[in-house]
């Protein structure tokens, strides 16, 4: 699938939002301290906003070209998860440190560098940590050396660490990387702190409606719909067989179903954040494009609607019971990510779903102090400790006390 209109389509959006100081903005978007719910659209401007997707976009579809990677589930997962990311802290700049890493680390490894580089694409969500060193400026021409070194060694450590951990969730995380990320930014974290570097975590959103953000995200569902009925390939027993997966990673939908039924999946995924965000009365922002163009990503590795929903209204029913407004982004951008537990659903069943969601809602804003929001990826982070929990808590249930079925 041919995807270097959407980088066009992004900086159209971006030349119709023009702003005056556009490059002057745009330099301040890159090299500035970013972190978790920093929306750029509301600091920088939707225009700069919309041009660093863009930017970002086109160089990791590039880069992916260069190095022969072949397009797969997890790719186009890694693609539209860093595109929603690089409206709230993933930039050009701060990646390339990360890519660095991924360059060293294959020099030393007998991994191919088509899997590396992927990996640490998605893992570019530590690259606030990049950026929150170049904001030292008392250290002068130093603290470019050290956001650089610093960058370079988690893109390194990232790849191997990221096997290591997934026996832990064993799948049922979807966001494997963003719980890596999570556990490296908490270290990272404790580190600053202790030299009285440490990141405190400042919640900045717009809470204002822009035709162009909202464009943005309905474009490629509408488009993705749109190739997805040209490809003639969507029948029902297709569309059933893949809504009957149960999504555990790895699940690659890409290369196991045809391809106009998992792109039908991504857009139908996309409208449904899109879809839940509205009918709450929520805003079309920075976190709430993070969320949405993830589960357009992920619709081709693990997540369809029918394991997503019970993660999601699992967390939606707890944000109700503790008095949380759903038109706030921050909790609907975490309801939506709940969605990343979606194997558990259909694995262990709805019930479990329901309360990996609601687990997911109480642990996230706690878990994003941690790492200080040096890791964009709080919600995988969250998912990778609910997700382990439960597991070890089905596995106590069935193994040990036999209390239930598998």
């Amino acid at each position: 699938m041919n995807l270097i209109w959407i980088p066009l389509v992004l900086g159209l959006l971006a030349a119709f939002s023009l702003q005056p100081d556009l490059w002057a903005r745009l330099g301040q978007l890159w090299f500035a301290p970013a972190q978790l719910t920093h929306d750029f659209s509301k600091l920088y401007g939707v225009d700069a906003a919309l041009w660093n997707a863009s930017i970002l976009f086109a160089f990791n579809v590039l880069l992916l070209k260069i190095t022969k990677v072949e397009m797969s589930g997890f790719v186009y997962a890694t693609l539209f998860t860093v595109l929603g990311f690089s409206f709230i802290g993933i930039t050009l700049i701060n990646a390339i440190p990360l890519y660095l890493g991924a360059w060293i680390y294959d020099r030393f490894s007998e991994l191919e560098f088509t899997n590396i580089i992927v990996v640490v694409m998605m893992g570019t969500s530590l690259g606030p940590v990049v950026n929150h060193l170049l904001g030292f400026t008392d250290l002068g021409l130093w603290r470019f050396g050290l956001a650089i070194i610093s960058g370079i060694l988690c893109g390194f450590y990232l790849v191997p660490m990221t096997k290591l951990v997934y026996p832990w969730h064993n799948g049922f995380n979807l966001y494997n990387v963003g719980f890596t990320t999570g556990i490296i930014g908490m270290v990272v974290q404790v580190i600053l702190t202790t030299f009285g570097m440490g990141s405190s975590r400042v919640v900045i959103l717009n809470d204002s409606s822009h035709l162009a953000l909202d464009l943005s995200a309905w474009i490629v569902i509408g488009g993705f719909a749109l190739i997805a009925l040209l490809n003639r390939d969507i029948t029902w027993s297709a569309v059933k067989q893949l809504f009957q997966h149960g999504g555990k990673s790895p699940a690659d939908f890409w290369m196991e179903n045809p391809q106009g039924v998992v792109i039908f999946n991504m857009a139908l995924l996309g409208a449904l954040g899109m879809g839940l965000t509205l009918m709450f009365g929520g805003v079309i922002n920075g976190p709430i494009l993070a969320a949405v163009f993830s589960m357009i990503g992920f619709g081709a590795f693990g997540k369809h609607p029918m394991n997503s929903w019970a993660p999601i209204a699992g967390s939606a029913l707890m944000a109700i019971v503790l008095g949380k407004s759903l038109d706030s982004s921050g909790v609907m951008s975490v309801i939506l990510f709940t969605s990343c537990l979606a194997p558990i659903t259909l694995h262990f069943g709805i019930g479990w779903g329901i309360v990996g969601g609601a687990l997911h809602l109480l642990l996230a804003p706690v878990l994003g102090d941690v790492h200080g929001g040096l890791n964009l990826y709080n919600n995988g982070y969250t998912a990778g400790v609910v997700a382990t929990f439960l597991t070890l808590t089905a596995h106590i249930l069935r193994k040990d006390l036999k209390l239930i079925k598998k």
